[in-house]
């Protein structure tokens, strides 16, 4: 009879009836957390390892050793050190604050011992430093010319005339440069002065000068020759001219003339709005003809000054109407097509869509409802599903995947017809349920009939399986 068992994989905790292992020959037992004394061993030879974890006692080992120690390991014996790797030897503290009071190893010309940090401070202490108290500071000699210091007093800056020192930089003093300390290289172009004399501009007096402090265009000071280029329009008293009411800037140019109420003598070209003066008798090359042609029937044509353009519709197809000057083409509110209707785009159905046919086929089909009804029109439990075609039979025959309504299950049949009524499966679908506690009861899918069924805890993450 069918029942889950449990399966045994990676981080669970197994339920076994007996455990016997054959033929070690390589790789490794683990025996894990537990008291030494509940675990009786015979012998184990080969090349792998046996390895206790926590708390076991009484095990002897030859060979190289990878791990960790219990204790301090006091009770080792036959340990022989050579050589101390520096680079193994705990970890980069890179996070520590030293004091002087630290301790570091130090080899003596092949004595070796321990020295605190603050006796580094004197062998360390070059030019400019000293050793002060087991540490390292700026020596009052470092403060060289125009700086203070040292010797326990930080640098600083010595101050003097036309110079400033703040707390984070120097400056010059405000007024500390006066014109004598400007150079006559100072006034370039157009500048004079410097070398113990204000800086000055220099002006021709005609067309520009200086007014108390302020430099300006003299009164008339621009002249004809001094004018280049083109001179806005906006700055001119006369910017444009009018032609009719159509107002022409100068340099401009219009296609466009409004307000002219009488042309003489001239010929136009290209197109034309407004209303004519008169009949338009004299008016040439006007169409009074217009062509017309269609999918059959060939060319015609139609009168403008005495015939009706008719547009007509097909009953059931197409239907027309005329509102004002508007010509409305379209479809009656129901459509009846006596051939093959041919849709190249894409079609939207708002109502249902009823095929009275057996087989609908498209190259590729997208629902959008989230579920399929299949077997709609059953009253009772079916069989059904989905075939994928691997044949060229008229009925299709293929793959398929459906419900095995005898079995409660989901099945797999390999050759199945398309007009198939019921499923012979090859093989079923896993099923995996999951519950936050182990299975009591027969599986949701198949009930006794549902064998190779995965069952997780959730809270444990054990594994069952019906069989």
């Amino acid at each position: 009879m069918a029942s889950w068992k449990k399966v045994i994989v990676s981080g669970s905790t197994p339920e076994l009836a007996n455990l016997k292992i054959d033929g070690l020959a390589s790789g490794e037992v683990v025996i894990g957390a537990g008291s030494g004394s509940n675990l009786t061993t015979t012998a184990v030879n080969g090349s792998g390892n046996i390895v206790a974890t926590t708390a076991a006692t009484g095990l002897s080992h030859s060979g190289s050793f990878s791990g960790s120690f219990q204790g301090d390991g006091s009770a080792l014996t036959g340990v022989v050190a050579t050589n101390l790797d520096i680079d193994t030897f705990g970890s980069d503290l890179t996070a520590a604050t030293l004091a002087t009071t630290d301790k570091m190893i130090l080899s003596d010309g092949g004595t070796e011992g321990r020295v605190t940090v603050g006796q580094l401070a004197t062998p360390l202490a070059g030019t400019g430093l000293e050793a002060n108290s087991s540490t390292i500071r700026i020596a009052a000699a470092a403060a060289g010319a125009g700086l203070t210091g040292g010797a326990g007093s930080a640098l600083a800056v010595g101050a003097g005339t036309g110079i400033t020192v703040n707390a984070d930089d120097v400056q010059i003093s405000d007024g500390g440069v006066t014109a004598t300390q400007l150079a006559t290289s100072v006034a370039g172009d157009g500048l004079a002065g410097g070398g113990g004399t204000a800086l000055s501009v220099n002006v021709d007096d005609s067309s520009i000068e200086i007014n108390t402090d302020t430099l300006r265009v003299k009164a008339s000071g621009i002249t004809n020759d001094m004018l280049a280029g083109s001179i806005a329009n906006a700055k001119l008293s006369n910017s444009s001219v009018t032609v009719g009411s159509t107002e022409i800037s100068l340099g401009g140019t219009s296609t466009t003339l409004s307000g002219l109420t009488n042309v003489v003598g001239t010929k136009f070209s290209g197109s034309f709005s407004g209303s004519f003066e008169g009949d338009g008798a004299n008016l040439t090359g006007i169409a009074t003809t217009l062509t017309i042609d269609g999918d059959s029937g060939g060319t015609s044509t139609v009168n403008l000054k005495t015939q009706t353009l008719d547009i007509a519709g097909t009953a059931g197809e197409i239907e027309t109407s005329v509102s004002g000057q508007t010509i409305t083409v379209g479809l009656p509110t129901n459509v009846t097509v006596a051939g093959n209707l041919t849709v190249d785009g894409n079609t939207v159905i708002d109502g249902d869509l009823t095929v009275g046919g057996r087989m609908v086929s498209a190259s590729s089909l997208e629902v959008a409802d989230q579920f399929i009804i299949m077997a709609s029109g059953s009253t009772s439990a079916i069989d059904g599903g989905i075939i994928v075609n691997q044949s060229d039979a008229a009925n299709g025959q293929g793959a398929g995947l459906g419900y095995d309504a005898s079995a409660d299950r989901w099945a797999l049949q390999s050759d199945i017809a398309g007009n198939a009524t019921t499923i012979t499966p090859d093989a079923y679908v896993g099923i995996i349920e999951q519950a936050a506690s182990n299975p009591s009861s027969d599986p949701v899918y198949g009930g006794t009939n549902g064998l190779g069924t995965l069952h997780v805890n959730s809270s444990t993450g054990d594994v069952y399986i019906y069989s």
